[in-house]
């Protein structure tokens, strides 16, 4: 029977923190700045139309496509920017078209699209921190510390990672939680006990919330 049991996660040393540090900055750095001068990706107006409408009202009929946990941490820069409309009294927000409503939120309404865009973008680049700094311990964990440098060096540097970071989607949010819950699951069978079965739990919900 394949042996389950790992060698535990090997503390990081003070330069290995300084050196993790500066390469997770250079993965925000990368996804932010470039993140100002990307277009609307086609579905990205969807999810923080839809964010953003359930912070301001407590209403989810927006959000009917898509659990709304992701779209809402999304939203969340927008409630300290001013000057934004909500259409509440345009047809689509009583029919919940969603599809038309987040059209006229972003491009119709006299909102600034670009702005609402980037600020909307940074939760996304934050989770994507997180994911790229699990790789790196779950790396680690499993195969020792060079695994686990070169895990993180190829996620900072991978365009698809970065691409998705810095999109107000929902797609780089499952991905962080799916793999957290497999990483806690791999914890749980390594060595059983009411916590990490609990973790397990939570971080699956996660995934679907």
């Amino acid at each position: 029977m394949t042996e389950l049991r790992k060698s535990p996660l090997q503390p990081l040393c003070r330069w290995e923190w300084v050196l993790f540090g500066l390469l997770l900055v250079v993965f925000i750095a990368q996804a932010g700045l470039s993140s100002v001068r990307k277009t609307a990706a086609f579905d990205e107006e969807y999810h923080v139309a839809a964010g953003y409408a359930y912070l301001k009202t407590g209403d989810f009929r927006m959000s009917t496509s898509h659990p709304p946990l992701i779209d809402t941490l999304s939203a969340i820069p927008l409630l300290w920017q001013d000057g934004i409309t909500l259409p509440e009294t345009h047809p689509s927000w009583a029919e919940s078209n969603y599809f038309i409503f987040s059209d006229v939120f972003l491009w119709q309404s006299g909102n600034d699209a670009q702005r609402i865009l980037v600020w909307a973008r940074w939760p996304i680049i934050g989770l994507g921190a997180l994911l790229t700094a699990a790789l790196f311990f779950w790396a680690r964990q499993l195969a020792g510390r060079f695994a686990g440098w070169v895990a993180l060096l190829l996620a900072v540097f991978d365009p698809n990672l970065l691409n998705d970071s810095r999109l107000a989607t929902t797609d780089l949010g499952l991905t962080l939680f799916m793999l957290l819950t497999m990483w806690a699951l791999w914890g749980w069978l390594k060595r059983p006990s009411p916590l990490t079965f609990l973790l397990t739990g939570i971080l699956g919900g996660l995934t679907t919330a």
